[in-house]
């Protein structure tokens, strides 16, 4: 595509704002009559406003929508199951295996030949049953 075609917008943007700038100096200093220059500023002001459309889809639509968005998918999700399956109960997980770990450790011998003997019998049950 030409450059001179992709600058049309460029262009274009600013004679628009060449033109706002006359017309309101046109319209607001250099007008005889005050009155129609108010009638323009109030179609203006009328126009403006969009007539409260973005007043009331932000009140109604944007709003319950973000409050939604926060309520349900960050503090639900993120913060509730993710932390909770995640890094946090990663982490409470560890600490309670190794909890249990430091109870198991009691210092005597015959403690831990039993235990070996018992994972011992289970890895054997295990084999047995899969048909290693």
């Amino acid at each position: 595509m030409p450059t001179y075609i992709k600058l049309i917008p460029l262009f274009s943007a600013i004679c628009a704002v060449i033109a706002v700038f006359y017309v309101y100096e046109l319209l607001a200093l250099r007008c005889p009559v005050q009155g129609a220059f108010a009638r323009y500023l109030t179609l203006y002001r009328f126009l403006s406003h969009k007539w409260g459309f973005d007043v009331v889809y932000n009140q109604f639509i944007n709003i319950p929508l973000m409050h939604g968005a926060y309520n349900v998918t960050f503090a639900l999700i993120d913060k509730g199951l993710l932390e909770a399956v995640g890094p946090t109960g990663a982490g409470r997980q560890a600490i309670g295996v190794g909890r249990l770990l430091v109870s198991a450790q009691t210092g005597r011998v015959y403690d831990y030949a039993s235990f070996m003997l018992a994972a011992l019998y289970l890895a054997l049950l295990l084999t047995s049953s899969i048909g290693v």
